[in-house]
């Protein structure tokens, strides 16, 4: 007896093609994903754009306005007029009969508060930095110590040493104050760049026989520009804005700034609104010049220090995205620098200039494209703290290019101290998420908080 065996086999099954529906479908999400948050972003946008707009369309438009038809309700002034700007250039009004004379206080104000800021910022900086005095962090620290208490509360002592020492209606009270509360910044922010400043070049110049002077003059504050300019600006700004104690020190037509004149377009029942716009606009002139003047140099700075960022890592410095230069060099020629044309200055100007080979007066950028970048944040109770800093330190240096991070140990008022992983992701959110769980994962411990 013969006994045939029939094998019947299954046909295998065709994996491939719900493997392409899966990944279709994921693609699907995510771009769906992509729309919906360029869509936020670009909603998000629109409000904010419009919530900082307007404020400056109503001044524009009141100043506009005839005298006493603010109150009319229309999108643009039916007969719009200049005539507000005339009265307040030729103090055409009672409120205006001492404008330049108090815009002449804001500027004499503001430019001695900016210059002795620099001065003494960059002079303690330089000591405590450069010549290394003994014990100079209690210079510095003592500084810093001073933002404690808020500028409000020391406003009624510093009105009673005014008055004390006959300082009242007087602008050098208000320049005192001012530069009081300026200089710990200045100091804190040069101690901070000079540290770039390469050491040897005080000690060349001191075997060359300079005086601890010209080695400030000729060496520290050449190359302590950009820094110089972003601190100058600060202090200039604050000066210009500053009211409360410009407020209190000075309350008499001829030693006012505008800042406290305008407040005076509000003592009567019937405030010339227009006037008091046309008025805003003009003193707002000034800072907006001054910062455009001096941005070429603030990103002169940026360029030729390097230049960090979230983006660091994926694309660069900023000065990797340098691609031409030009310069004024000391004999006076001016020349435009790139990789095929004076490219030895084109390379010292990347990274390693600082201003020192000529006057920069123009750049060519290199720019990229980022279509998605997605901010994140962990925190961890501080019992955590050396297991987050023993795995970030791997897990940072390990991640793709397109994700950058810190980790902060820092002391929170009223609930103690914490430690926190903060960065950038360059790329699909999604994509985040598991470089997120394998830091998480490998720390052992889940966060006490996560956005």
């Amino acid at each position: 007896m013969t006994t045939a065996t029939l094998e019947t086999r299954r046909p295998a099954a065709n994996t491939a093609v719900p493997a392409a529906h899966s990944a279709e479908r994921m693609r699907r999400i995510a771009r769906r994903w992509r729309y919906l948050t360029h869509a936020g972003a670009a909603l998000i946008s629109a409000l904010i754009l419009v919530w900082t707009l307007t404020p400056i369309y109503n001044i524009i438009m009141v100043s506009l306005e005839a005298e006493g038809d603010v109150s009319v309700t229309h999108i643009f002034p039916p007969q719009p007029s200049v005539e507000s700007f005339w009265v307040v250039i030729t103090e055409g009004h009672w409120y205006l009969e001492a404008f330049w004379h108090q815009f002449g206080n804001s500027v004499f104000l503001a430019a001695m508060v900016t210059l002795l800021t620099l001065a003494i910022g960059s002079l303690t900086s330089f000591s405590v930095g450069r010549m290394r005095i003994r014990n100079g962090w209690i210079i510095t620290n003592a500084a810093l110590m001073t933002y404690v208490i808020p500028a409000s509360f020391l406003s009624i002592p510093f009105y009673l040493i005014m008055n004390h020492y006959g300082l009242q209606n007087n602008p050098w009270s208000v320049i005192a104050v001012l530069v009081t509360f300026a200089t710990p910044y200045a100091i804190f922010i040069f101690q901070e760049y000079g540290r770039s400043i390469p050491i040897e070049l005080d000690e060349s110049a001191r075997i060359d026989g300079a005086s601890p002077l010209q080695i400030y003059f000729r060496i520290y504050l050449p190359l302590m520009a950009p820094a110089l300019v972003a601190v100058g600006t600060y202090a200039l700004l604050l000066a210009w804005n500053e009211y409360l104690y410009q407020f209190l020190l000075l309350s008499n037509d001829r030693s006012m700034t505008v800042a406290v004149a305008l407040g005076k377009f509000l003592n009567s029942d019937v405030a010339p609104w227009n006037y008091m716009m046309a008025t805003a606009i003009i003193y707002a002139i000034p800072p907006i010049a001054t910062y455009y003047c001096f941005r070429r140099r603030m990103s002169s700075g940026l360029t030729m220090g390097g230049g960090q960022g979230v983006t660091g890592r994926r694309f660069g410095l900023t000065c990797d995205s340098l691609q031409a230069a030009t310069v004024v060099t000391a004999d006076g020629r001016v020349l435009t620098c790139d990789e095929g044309s004076n490219a030895d200055l084109f390379w010292a100007l990347r990274g390693g200039g600082g201003g020192n080979f000529g006057v920069v007066t123009s750049f060519t950028f290199r720019t990229h494209a980022i279509d998605q970048l997605t901010i994140f944040g962990l925190s961890w109770p501080w019992s955590a703290a050396p297991e987050v800093l023993d795995v970030w330190q791997s897990w940072g240096p390990a991640a793709p290019a397109e994700l950058w991070s810190s980790c902060r140990v820092r002391w929170i008022p009223g609930a103690g101290p914490s430690v926190s992983v903060g960065g950038a992701w360059a790329g699909p959110a999604a994509g985040l998420t598991n470089h997120v769980d394998q830091l998480v994962s490998a720390v052992g411990r889940s966060p006490s908080s996560r956005t």
